[in-house]
């Protein structure tokens, strides 16, 4: 991962794993480990991804959406993406949203 990627990645624990996603938030800009990164706290319970997002170094978009399967995420950056990140999660089982821009786009 490349310094500028860091710059504008986001993490987070989600159930038993550790999520990270990097620029440009495409399919393929996300990295999913049992490992904890650095800076996110562990967490339990149902509430972990709200509890433990962090932002990883540098400015977030002010809004950041991603299809994830039968989820969708939003993550909300506030105070021009300098702020704390908030993260929601929409029911998808349909899979009918495809939010996630195609490898090598931008959004």
């Amino acid at each position: 991962m490349t310094k500028k990627e860091l710059a504008g990645a986001v993490a987070w624990k989600q159930g038993l794993f550790f999520k990270l996603i990097y620029p440009p938030y495409g399919l393929h800009n996300i990295i999913n480990s049992r490992k904890q990164f650095a800076g996110v706290k562990t967490v339990k319970g149902i509430r972990s991804a709200y509890e433990t997002i962090i932002r990883i170094g540098g400015k977030l978009p002010a809004t950041i959406k991603r299809d994830m399967g039968i989820m969708d995420i939003k993550i909300i950056t506030p105070k021009a993406g300098k702020g704390k990140p908030r993260i929601t999660f929409r029911r998808d089982i349909e899979q009918k949203t495809k939010l996630t821009p195609k490898l090598g786009s931008t959004r």
